[in-house]
């Protein structure tokens, strides 16, 4: 049996060299039984083999070896002892990898190659470590020491501003406390001063009086029996005929003045009414209540005027609610297209149900002299500005006669509100302007019939001209101004002197509304008319009213 034994190159390469070992035998002819052994560099160095000898061992137990020379047959024998698991290996020197190269005709070859590791200068490495140690101990002491000097210098910087502070805080302190001194002192000086003049005044005042006691008490005798100048009453302007206007105050409270008409009643104009009133209605009872909203209100007002045109009386009344049906559709169309909600926007079924009787309303203004009239007028920027002046002016003049039942009837009040609201619109179209203008008229006509009515009443009281004048400033003397709220006209003139008394007692609530409202008055009629006697005819009522009452206090 042949046996192969493993031997490292020369060059320390990887590759074996293998041997072949004749087959021998032993001296009695048997056969011996070989093995194949592996030398390793970990392998027990085995005596080397001569040439023309022949080794026999027997693994894995003890046995015994022979040797034999070719001439002679020498045999050695003893005992030999071999670990039975242990394999016998050749441990490369050095790591290996494995690295895959590519040849141009296509094909690879994966190649064995040897790792070789440089060998490392232990002193060198060890001096750079020392430098680099130096240098990062050298390092840390300049950051230490730079930054003990930054804190030291922070800590002296803290330490300024402390000090600063404090000698701020000191020095406003007593800035203040000088100040508060300062103060003190001259509050006491002022107070002192103060009640030194107050005591001189109080004396001279003492004085005077003592010296104007008997001057005041003469002049106050002469003015009592001169009369006083009441301008007259023709420089009160006339009522304007293109606004509402009012009645006499000789025939009691304001009441609204029927229209003009010609006492022809056009059928065709009858019948568009009627259509208009129906259009209305249809509105109201078609709409759900939760649409109706807004409109509710004016279309309302609308309908509260008579059936038949022919009983119409009061145009511009029914001019003003018509109009503002139109300027209520006039502020939906102007934010229609905006996407976001507004307060005038209506639902769009709406807003198309009212197109129609706004349409038929702007044909019966076209049939009618008064309502085209109205529809007419138009307003420059200037005039549009005096107008919402005016109107801003008697606005609480006419609120307080509107409410006051001995100055105004219900229809008159409420039509003076509705001129007020149709003024007071925050849009600016024609149908607004036009409503500013007949607000101005009608302002003015208001103001115009209450100065009338108070003219007369303290024309009377000062100068009496009739026994029923003289019954009267009798009955005012005795205080019956102050039970207005407690009577009726008609009732108190019966019971004083009969029909002929009404005409007075009619125009005491205008004297006591002109004396009440006097500075409001005066603004108004200021602004408005720019007449000076206007104003002087409100001091005169003033006056007159005064004298009426020293005369009760001494009667």
């Amino acid at each position: 049996m042949a046996e192969h034994v493993a031997r490292k190159s020369r060059k320390g390469g990887s590759k074996a060299k293998w041997a072949k070992l004749d087959d021998w035998g032993d001296s009695s002819g048997n056969d011996r039984t070989s093995s194949t052994v592996t030398r390793g560099p970990e392998g027990p160095k085995q005596p080397p083999i001569q040439p023309g000898n022949t080794i026999a061992r027997t693994a894995p137990v003890s046995g015994t070896v022979r040797v034999q020379a070719a001439p002679k047959q020498v045999v050695v024998e003893r005992a030999l002892s071999v670990t039975p698991t242990k394999t016998l290996t050749l441990k490369p020197r050095a790591e290996t990898g494995v690295v895959r190269t590519s040849f141009s005709h296509g094909r690879s070859k994966a190649v064995v190659v040897e790792k070789v590791k440089r060998r490392v200068d232990n002193e060198a490495a060890q001096r750079a470590e020392e430098r680099r140690q130096r240098e990062e101990a050298e390092r840390k002491a300049r950051e230490d020491a730079e930054r003990k000097a930054r804190e030291d210098a922070e800590r002296k910087a803290r330490e300024e501003e402390e000090r600063r502070r404090r000698e701020e805080e000191r020095r406003q302190r007593e800035e203040a406390e000088r100040k508060a001194r300062e103060e003190e002192e001259r509050r006491h000086r002022e107070e002192a001063a103060r009640k030194q003049q107050e005591e001189k005044k109080r004396k001279q005042q003492e004085q005077n009086l003592e010296k104007e006691q008997s001057r005041a008490d003469r002049e106050k005798l002469r003015q009592r029996e001169a009369k006083i100048r009441l301008p007259p009453i023709e420089v009160i302007p006339k009522q304007s005929k293109r606004a509402i206007a009012f009645s006499s105050v000789e025939h009691g409270p304001l009441a609204v003045l029927p229209d003009k008409g010609t006492g022809v009643v056009d059928p065709e104009q009858a019948q568009l009414y009627t259509r208009l009133r129906n259009q209305l209605q249809s509105v109201l009872d078609e709409t759900p209540s939760q649409e109706i909203g807004q409109l509710a209100q004016p279309i309302g007002d609308f309908l509260s005027h008579p059936e038949n045109w022919q009983d119409v009386k009061h145009k511009k009344l029914l001019w003003l609610s018509g109009n503002a049906l139109r300027n209520v559709l006039a502020k939906h169309d102007s934010v229609a297209r905006d996407p976001d909600p507004h307060y005038a926007k209506l639902p769009s079924v709406l807003s198309e149900t009212l197109r129609r009787p706004v349409e038929t309303w702007n044909v019966v203004i076209l049939g009618d002299p008064t309502l085209r009239d109205l529809d007419r007028e138009r307003l420059g920027p200037q005039e549009i500005k005096q107008a919402v002046d005016q109107v801003g002016a008697a606005q609480p003049i006419l609120i307080a006669a509107a409410q006051d039942r001995h100055i105004t009837t219900v229809q008159a009040g409420a039509a003076i509100e509705a001129s007020l609201a149709a003024a007071s619109e925050p849009v600016n179209n024609i149908h607004s302007q036009q409503a500013k203008k007949l607000a101005r008229g009608t302002s003015r006509n208001v103001v115009v019939q209450i100065l009338r009515g108070a003219h007369r009443t303290a024309q009377e009281l000062q100068n009496p001209t009739s026994d029923a004048a003289i019954e009267f400033v009798k009955e005012y003397k005795s205080g019956i101004y102050k039970k207005l709220g407690e009577w009726t006209v008609t009732g108190a003139a019966l019971g004083t002197g009969g029909a002929a008394m009404l005409t007075y007692y009619y125009g005491l609530p205008f004297f006591e509304f002109v004396v009440a409202q006097g500075p409001l008055l005066k603004a108004y009629l200021a602004d408005t008319f720019q007449n000076p006697q206007l104003m002087q005819i409100v001091d005169a009522i003033d006056r007159v009213r005064g004298k009426m009452l020293e005369e009760e206090v001494e009667s």
